[in-house]
């Protein structure tokens, strides 16, 4: 899908040409979409597909008046994922005035950017323009790591009485966007880097204490999942030796069960044979032989108990 912004008509589609103040937004866009892209604006076509490339790419590429870069965003699995969130590439293509976002689906980010546009592109320019989705996508990765920590409360309370370790791998996917979180965190922190040393974006100082912002708020960022994984990885390490204790005590309290059990059993057994006993026939044999039998459970349950067992 195809959509031109531009100050005076938003969201309209017609003829792609270059013009001041654009944005251009390709969302899944079909193969007639890009080869018009490319034509109108002399671009390579390779460039029109570096976030579909299975390879993580830190570096800006340039072609005549223009260069492309790809940033990487969270965004949320479906509903019943193991894994809660995974990363998706965004392409940014800058021609002047011109910015082209490519994206194989949409995202919250894209769907703010619309809403701002009109504000960013009257008033600051390119510059900002990128600089906004740059802020945004920051934001949003600091919203993912607070979803995914009120998640892993959650198991955290299941995994307090848990004898299994279903709990401990659903620790482990979340910890996985956590890793997932770190790896683009820094690959968008190094084209960050790239853009304001290669100064690439027309600047002044206020864009560049933006920028310094921006680099400042991704580190921090990147720190905050940095630290989150590593917790979340000595929790699991502590919940898994909680689950094995909790299952030594769930096969210790039935140990002692069936030994406090066996006791009026082995005595019924033996008076149940037919062979001659011991005042089996007298009147009292059976309440004197379950005194006995609770005497004996008696003592082995204080026996348990100083010696710590229950």
């Amino acid at each position: 899908m195809l959509k031109t912004f531009d100050i005076q008509a938003k969201d309209k589609l017609n003829r792609v040409k270059p013009s001041n103040n654009l944005w251009i937004q390709l969302v899944n866009p079909s193969q007639n979409e890009l080869e018009r892209i490319a034509k109108d604006f002399l671009i390579p076509f390779s460039m029109l597909n570096m976030h579909q490339s299975d390879k993580r790419s830190t570096a800006i590429e340039r072609h005549s008046d223009l260069f492309a870069f790809v940033i990487e965003l969270p965004i949320a699995n479906e509903a019943g994922s193991k894994v809660p969130f995974s990363i998706m590439k965004l392409s940014i293509i800058v021609i002047g005035d011109v910015v082209i976002t490519i994206a194989d689906q949409a995202h919250p980010i894209l769907e703010d950017m619309q809403k701002e546009y009109a504000a960013l592109f009257s008033t600051m320019g390119v510059t900002s323009f990128v600089n906004r989705i740059f802020e945004l996508t920051t934001g949003y990765f600091l919203i993912s790591i607070a979803q995914i920590s009120d998640i892993v409360d959650e198991v955290e309370r299941r995994l307090q009485v848990s004898i299994s370790n279903k709990q401990v791998f659903d620790l482990l996917n979340n910890n996985k966007s956590y890793l997932f979180f770190i790896r683009s965190l820094k690959h968008n922190g190094i084209i960050l880097d790239d853009l304001a040393k290669k100064r690439l974006l027309a600047s002044d100082h206020r864009t560049d204490v933006q920028m310094i912002d921006i680099i400042v708020a991704n580190q921090q960022t990147q720190k905050k999942a940095e630290i989150y994984n590593a917790n979340l990885r000595n929790l699991m390490d502590a919940y898994s030796a909680a689950i094995e204790n909790n299952l030594s005590l769930a096969v210790q309290y039935l140990t002692i069960f069936v030994t406090i059990a066996a006791i009026p059993m082995a005595v019924a057994g033996i008076y149940g044979m037919n062979t001659p006993l011991p005042f089996q026939d007298e009147p009292y044999a059976l309440a004197a032989l379950a005194g006995i039998t609770v005497a004996i459970a008696v003592a082995v349950i204080s026996f348990f108990k100083a010696r710590r067992y229950i």
